[in-house]
């Protein structure tokens, strides 16, 4: 467990100790686990047009329309749950797939199980983002559920500056780490690789962002 905050400092000695041993276990499931109950929290009190504090305002009449209510919220937040967890398995697949194709370019060794964990483990600051922003959304309001995006706190509300968030940031130094460590000594083919793959990410996920606005 002393890895996961270990990476985030000293990502080049952990990747060195992940050549030996690449299980991916830890830091998979803390993902999943910790990345699903922040998406199912924040799909919980967004499950229905009013917040939380909106509820002391509303006249409840009957106990259908309170089940009714949360009905609606457990179900989004059932949803958002299952959207988050397919959503990390399969970027982490494709992930761990272009690095292992990305690594034959400075003739790395490494199977493509070394590269699956390799994903996993530089996606540490995942988790700690999203212990933050719940932490963030139970404690302040909704509103702060993207808290760690350093762009929104200017004003900033466009889908690509919601994702370039600190837990990304970090990730992308994280990665360049840890290619460095694991075959491409050169800073700037580490910084080339790691780049492509998640500039991809955030135009692929402000698209699919800004088409969900639209059809809400």
């Amino acid at each position: 467990m002393s890895r996961i905050w270990r990476i985030l400092f000293f990502p080049k000695q952990i990747f060195t100790e992940l050549r030996e041993n690449e299980s991916s276990f830890i830091p998979l499931a803390l993902l999943l686990t910790c990345g699903a109950l922040c998406m199912a929290l924040i799909a919980y009190v967004e499950g229905v047009e009013f917040n939380m504090s909106d509820l002391e305002h509303l006249q409840i009449e009957t106990e259908q329309e309170a089940i009714a209510i949360g009905t609606t919220r457990a179900t989004a937040a059932i949803v958002g749950l299952i959207l988050f967890v397919f959503g990390i398995v399969g970027g982490l697949l494709t992930l761990a797939t272009y690095y292992w194709v990305a690594g034959k370019s400075f003739q790395s060794e490494n199977r493509w199980t070394h590269w699956f964990a390799f994903a996993c483990w530089s996606a540490a600051p995942v988790i700690f983002w999203s212990i933050s922003t719940g932490a963030l959304v139970l404690l302040i309001g909704v509103e702060y559920k993207h808290g760690l995006a350093p762009l929104t706190w200017l004003g900033i509300d466009h889908p690509w500056a919601e994702l370039l968030n600190v837990a990304l940031l970090w990730t992308i130094f994280i990665s360049v780490q840890g290619l460095r460590c694991w075959g491409s000594q050169r800073l700037s083919t580490s910084t080339i690789i790691v780049l492509v793959s998640y500039v991809l990410y955030i135009l692929l996920g402000s698209f699919y962002m800004t088409t969900m606005d639209l059809g809400s």
